[in-house]
């Protein structure tokens, strides 16, 4: 079943951040998503050129073809995402000024640690044993 571009748009941003997470947690995401997808990328998107979330967008376009390992990885994407909701409020309060993406947002409310909330700490903490896993 083919991902409509809202689902898709939602999961790409989700698995963006699970890497800043990962980055943050110093936890190499790229090579974790290599262990976990890579056969999977080379398998099903080796003709995709990437950038542009165009890999995650092949990858959900075909998820009912992913090996348990990346469908496993991409759930724990989706899950991260959910937590990590509910640093909404301290995002915009204490990283109103930082540009999205690349692991700046996680990293500031890091840097945030003894100010954010204590379900914003509660979150980022669940991500990071999460990504122990």
């Amino acid at each position: 079943m083919k991902a409509t571009l809202p689902i898709a748009l939602c999961t790409a941003i989700m698995i963006t951040q699970f890497a800043a997470s990962a980055q943050a947690s110093g936890v190499s995401f790229a090579r974790a998503g290599m262990r976990h997808c890579g056969g999977d990328v080379s398998r099903l998107c080796s003709n995709v050129f990437p950038g542009g979330s165009r890999i995650a967008q092949c990858l959900l376009d075909k998820s009912d073809r992913l090996s348990p390992a990346c469908s496993a990885f991409i759930g724990k994407a989706k899950t991260a995402q959910q937590v990590l909701f509910s640093c909404q409020p301290d995002t915009e309060r204490y990283c109103a000024d930082v540009q999205p993406g690349h692991g700046r947002i996680v990293r500031c409310l890091d840097k945030n640690r003894d100010r954010i909330s204590k379900s914003c700490d509660s979150a980022l903490n669940k991500v990071e044993a999460m990504l122990k896993n």
